[in-house]
């Protein structure tokens, strides 16, 4: 209950008391007044018809003639004159009940008095005629009562309801600052930093205020400190100093994240260049302009490769570069390949030296399990690259089979119109409770005769511009899944916020009331290449109340403010980014400075689990995980 509530209630009860209060000692002094004033016109008008029958002439006639004309003219219940003998006389009773349309029973029983009566000898020559009573009209005195009754607790009825409005805009007025201070606490939830520069004027909640003021501001400097160290390092561990490209680091993280299940970028082409004998080539034009050739190798590499999409251009060695192409067809690898080898070649054609010599090799990935198995590919590659040194580059093609390509446009029709697409679980553990504690959701496409994993169609829908199309179904089915509390997750690749559907979107979940706590995880990297369309999912995912999470963290973004758009769930990194000690401590710091959980992916043996726990990583999730629960 809220303290507005508990003061007005308390103060209604203080209020309804004295209320009570008023009403019953002024009623009784009203009544005790009435009575007594009752009391005092009665003996008059005993005393004035006494007087009139005294000066009327003594006959019995004349007696009930003048108190037949006093009753009538005054307002009496009853009239009796007895003899000396008392013998009555004469007798009028007013025989009109008292209206109870007018007067309610329980007030009439509330006030009930006694009858009022006065009563006098009457004598007329020093001869006792007889004795007079008359007996007040109690119904005036009730009337009257009730009446008074009626204006008094309207009136207080009247000063009650001022009173609770009067209190409602004062303790609104008071109590002000709590709703700020409630709002400020909220916006921390939502990493957002609001301070409040007017101080309430009351001193308990200036205080309070100054309090949170400089709370907020401690964990805005938090996170703002991070932010610039995770920034800092963006330039630090990832970027080549010379040519600005990406170095090694950046490298052995992105391209495991390919190579994760489930990923859009899990297949491709890897361009491998290298220079041999940099120590002569030093020698022989120097260290300065070694520096520019690199320069030069590297602008060649970005002209002719296009880095909007997921590809990397990384120096790995001080003569080493690499190129990652993912979901590039051969042909076009090929053709890049080419170019790279007829320009760099026209590059060092001055360089008139034997031993040193550029090699370049072209290899695929696909079924790769992780970066090592990768890199041993492309050593390989190389190293026929150079025993064929004839070649403008050597192509490394792979000894496997494949099956002949699909009709995969047909295949994802008919996934969409017959509910093919089968919902897959991978879990988020808990270290401390051991419990399961989100589940990742993946999916694939099982027919009568085959299932198509994630990885075999994925990279087809992206090129046959289909991606949307799927993952609006997916995501169709899972709000129909009827599951327990587990929290489901979705990864949502870049190429869906790229194109991001909006109408779609909203009108799916208009159209949709089933579950709820569905997590979206959006990469880190479309927040840096596609802010706006991140920004605007965001908005959408607010709007119906579904949370949020950030997945393949890698502290590449020069800003880490989307993160105050809307609290995320947790923030996911690959085991690789705990060997970056710096970066890792950093997001650490942010997590907690927010309140947000970190998710290690890829823990998949003892050794990498051990790596976790010596980071105090509380949250994991891979193939181990089915061993711990």
């Amino acid at each position: 209950m809220s303290l507005f509530k508990q003061i007005s209630i308390l103060l209604s009860i203080v209020f309804t008391i004295l209320f009570l209060l008023i009403v019953n000692i002024s009623f009784n002094e009203i009544k005790d007044s009435a009575q007594k004033s009752l009391y005092q016109n009665i003996q008059n008008s005993v005393s004035n018809i006494s007087l009139s029958i005294t000066n009327a002439n003594a006959d019995v006639s004349a007696i009930k003639t003048v108190l037949n004309a006093s009753f009538d003219n005054g307002n009496y219940e009853k009239i009796v004159f007895k003899d000396v003998d008392e013998k009555i006389i004469y007798e009028r009773t007013k025989n009109e009940e008292i209206s109870q349309n007018e007067i309610p029973s329980w007030f009439l029983n509330l006030v009930n008095i006694k009858e009022v009566s006065s009563s006098s000898t009457i004598s007329q020559n020093w001869m006792v005629l007889g004795t007079l009573e008359i007996f007040a009209d109690r119904e005036v005195f009730y009337t009257q009562m009730y009446k008074i009754f009626s204006s008094l607790i309207v009136t207080l009825v009247v000063t009650f309801i001022l009173f609770l409005v009067i209190l409602a805009l004062t303790l609104k007025s008071i109590l002000k600052p709590l709703l700020m201070i409630k709002e400020q606490s909220d916006s921390i939830l939502e990493n957002k930093f609001i301070f409040q520069d007017k101080l309430p004027f009351t001193l308990e909640f200036k205080r309070v205020t100054l309090s949170i003021n400089n709370m907020v501001e401690k964990i805005q400097n938090i996170f703002e400190h991070a932010n610039e160290i995770l920034r800092r390092n963006r330039e630090l561990i990832y970027i080549d100093e010379l040519t600005k490209l990406y170095n090694r680091n950046y490298l052995v993280l992105k391209t495991s994240e390919f190579l994760e299940e489930n990923s859009v970028n899990h297949s491709g082409f890897v361009i491998s260049i290298v220079l041999t004998r940099i120590d002569l080539l030093n020698k022989k034009i120097g260290y300065e302009k070694v520096d520019k050739l690199f320069i030069e190798i590297s602008n060649i590499i970005k002209g002719l490769v296009f880095l909007e999409e997921a590809n990397i251009i990384a120096r790995t060695k001080a003569s080493e570069f690499m190129i990652v192409l993912p979901r590039v067809k051969e042909n076009e690898a090929e053709d890049i390949a080419k170019q790279l080898s007829t320009k760099l070649k026209n590059l060092l054609i001055n360089i008139e030296d034997e031993d040193i010599k550029l090699y370049m090799a072209l290899c695929s990935f696909k079924d790769e399990k992780n970066y090592s198995e990768l890199l041993t590919k492309v050593d390989s590659a190389l190293r026929q690259a150079k025993l064929s040194s004839q070649k403008d580059y050597y192509y490394l093609k792979s000894s496997e089979v494949y099956e002949v390509k699909k009709n995969f446009s047909k295949i994802l029709d008919l996934a969409k119109e017959n509910e093919q697409f089968n919902i897959l679980y991978k879990d988020v553990i808990s270290l401390d409770s051991k419990d399961i504690i989100y589940e990742t959701v993946s999916f694939e496409i099982k027919t009568k005769d085959k299932t198509y994993s994630y990885n075999e169609f994925i990279s087809h829908a992206i090129e046959l511009n289909l991606l949307e199309e799927v993952y609006l179904k997916v995501i169709e089915k899972i709000l129909n899944l009827n599951t327990s509390n587990k929290k489901l997750a979705l990864e949502i690749p870049n190429n869906f916020i790229k194109n991001l559907p909006f109408e779609k979107l909203r009108k799916l979940f208009n159209e949709q009331y089933g579950l709820q706590n569905i997590i979206f995880e959006i990469e880190e990297e479309s927040f840096v290449k596609y802010s706006s369309n991140s920004a605007l999912f965001i908005d959408i995912l607010k709007d119906y109340d579904f949370n949020i999470a950030v997945y393949n963290f890698m502290g590449i973004s020069e800003d880490y403010n989307y993160l105050n758009m809307k609290k995320p769930e947790y923030i996911k990194v690959n085991k690789n980014f705990l060997k970056l000690s710096e970066n890792f401590d950093a997001l650490n710091i942010i997590n907690k400075s927010l309140s947000v959980k970190l998710i290690v992916t890829s823990i998949n043996d003892e050794e990498d689990l051990n790596i976790a726990k010596n980071k105090n990583v509380n949250f994991i999730s891979g193939k181990i995980t089915k061993h711990i629960v």
